[in-house]
């Protein structure tokens, strides 16, 4: 009977049926790398099929990247690249607090408001310190820049 999907679930730890070599990387592990598979199936008559088959590394903290902050007025524009769909959060001192539940994945520009420590940080062009968090499922990714006020 032909069938569409196949799931292998091997033994983890120590004795486990597969290893994998984890690149210099400045994580040291596979949640950042592209990890793909050669496959080789021959089916009962004789015909074959090969493929590169790319393989999803799971357990892995959300992506959260800050690509581009910028002050405007009396606001901060935060653009942030989500690698997942979950809860974002913006913090730092100078600015106000800012959470958004259900943010889709991708890249979006989030504005926040300076507090009055902030907006006398851009009056002596003093650094301010954005942190921002992508929370999915109960794990949490994080990223952290600065800019000048």
């Amino acid at each position: 009977m032909p069938f569409t999907s196949f799931q292998l679930t091997l033994p983890q730890g120590e004795y486990a049926a597969l290893g994998a070599y984890v690149p210099n990387s400045p994580t040291g592990s596979l949640c950042a790398t592209k990890l793909v598979m050669p496959t080789e199936i021959v089916a009962q008559n004789g015909m074959a099929l090969y493929q590169s088959t790319q393989i999803a590394v799971t357990g892995c903290p959300p992506s959260v990247a800050i690509t581009k902050t910028q002050v405007k007025g009396n606001n901060v524009a935060v653009t942030v690249k989500l690698g997942q769909t979950g809860t974002v959060k913006i913090t730092g001192k100078g600015i106000r607090k800012k959470t958004i539940h259900g943010a889709k994945a991708g890249t979006r520009t989030i504005t926040i408001p300076l507090t009055a420590t902030g907006r006398a940080a851009k009056r002596h062009g003093r650094r301010l310190t954005i942190h921002a968090a992508l929370t999915v499922a109960g794990k949490t990714g994080t990223a952290t820049t600065t800019l000048r006020a």
